[in-house]
């Protein structure tokens, strides 16, 4: 574990939560509540891009450890196990809210129960599970980049993914050619991420503190140039937000070996995904139920309660179901080792 990269992703989580938190700020300072809103959007371009160096440094571990076969069914199932299990959690809880308050369990919305559960289409019940389709899509490309990619050649099967495929997002923006999530803007920066990993991975240096300070800086002036009709500025994110997070994760691996992030920041990290879960659901209800306060004081609160709940989620929930389903997957492996014959 990078202790960097963790706070990061807690940090990313935040700018989500300040984003949706934006829902009770009231009338309060409008430029820096529309600056709030576009933060959530660099939060989940950051998330995009650590994704994209993570899981590269976990397939090229899978492809040289275990080969193809088995390297990409354990990165498959791993990947799977880290996205499922408490989304399902959450998204039971938020049918049960929704029920509760609305008397529907997608919130009076339009809602297809299968795709929902697969995370294979729209979903209006836990809304931000957007992300996580495209986080999917991802996996399921690398794990595909394993299972056919010979160990020895995973670094360039890698690199030459990410620069083919992000050629072909370039043309289809330059083109106006469109095929929903397979071409999506936001996809630039998973490859953003894999090219990060390659950089580094070859030894190559950056100095660390210039190198953190140019992405924040960068990241801060994209959210400014993210700011009013965000959404309408998906063809630009990746240039706004994608490029600057890219530098600034760069920077924080360079930085590892002389300053690690503090535990404190640590523990958001660990805490991010069960922080990203449950915030919308317990934000949009709130609303739904019509408690609103607006003001200052109610968002700071938020973003207190908020990653609290998320890290007890983490302790409570998460873990223990990763615990469990690494002990039943160490089960089977144990039972079908007995099982196989022995050689003559």
């Amino acid at each position: 574990m990078i202790r960097n990269i963790q706070m990061l992703r807690g940090i990313a989580a935040m700018l989500v939560v300040l984003c949706h938190a934006t829902l009770q700020w009231g009338s309060w300072l409008p430029w820096l509540k529309s600056y709030a809103f576009a933060a959530g959007f660099t939060g989940v371009d950051l998330f995009f891009v650590i994704s994209g160096y993570v899981i590269s440094r976990s397939a090229v571990a899978a492809s040289e450890n275990k080969g193809r076969l088995a390297g990409a069914a354990d990165f498959g199932f791993n990947r799977a196990a880290r996205i499922y299990p408490l989304y399902w959690v959450v998204l039971a809880a938020s049918m049960v809210a929704a029920f509760a308050i609305t008397g529907s369990v997608s919130w009076g919305k339009p809602a297809s129960l299968w795709h929902a559960i697969a995370l294979t289409g729209g979903n209006p019940i836990v809304s931000v599970a957007w992300t996580l389709r495209f986080e999917i899509w991802f996996y399921s490309l690398v794990t595909v980049l394993i299972l056919i990619t010979p160990a020895q050649f995973i670094r360039w099967a890698l690199g030459t993914f990410a620069l083919a495929y992000g050629g072909l997002l370039i043309w289809a923006q330059v083109t106006g050619f469109s095929y929903g999530i397979l071409l999506f803007p936001v996809v630039l920066d998973f490859l953003f991420g894999i090219l990060v990993f390659l950089y580094l991975d070859k030894g190559w240096k950056v100095p660390p503190a210039a190198t953190v300070a140019i992405g924040i800086v960068g990241l801060c002036i994209g959210t400014y140039l993210m700011m009013g009709n965000s959404w309408s500025k998906a063809d630009l994110r990746p240039y706004y937000l994608g490029i600057p997070a890219a530098i600034l994760v760069a920077g924080m691996v360079a930085l590892e070996p002389k300053r690690s992030a503090p535990r404190l920041f640590v523990s958001m990290g660990d805490a991010s995904y069960s922080t990203y879960l449950w915030h919308w659901p317990i934000l949009y209800g709130a609303t739904m139920a019509k408690v609103s306060y607006p003001g200052p004081l109610t968002v700071a609160a938020i973003l207190i309660v908020i990653p609290t709940l998320g890290w007890l989620s983490f302790r409570f929930i998460e873990r223990p179901i990763a615990g469990w389903i690494a002990k039943r997957r160490r089960g089977i492996s144990l039972a079908l080792t007995r099982k196989a014959p022995v050689p003559a």
